[in-house]
């Protein structure tokens, strides 16, 4: 029996250094990947500004009111239209 306890406590030991051993940090230093992370995304938006002297980065906040009223108007009539009125977009 103290054989037993022997054995299971010498292999729980191992185990836990092994699992030790692989979960804990395995450099010092931060890899290339951490220390760049979210730096393309911020170049890749900063690319699309043509001109940022222009206008600044402020989103557009909407259509002018003319436009935005017959785009609701075409966007209404379509739930009084049917089925057929929709035309199909693919080649047949």
């Amino acid at each position: 029996m103290i054989r037993v306890c022997n054995i299971f406590f010498i292999l729980t030991i191992i185990a836990l250094s092994f699992t030790w051993g692989c979960a804990g940090k395995h450099s010092a230093r931060e890899s290339a990947l951490h220390q760049n992370w979210g730096q393309s995304v911020e170049l890749i938006n900063y690319s699309q500004v043509l001109r940022p002297e222009a206008g600044g980065v402020q989103p557009v906040q909407g259509l002018p009111g003319g436009n935005a009223e017959h785009v609701n108007k075409q966007y209404e009539k379509t739930f009084s239209q049917g089925p057929e009125a929709f035309q199909s977009t693919t080649t047949e």
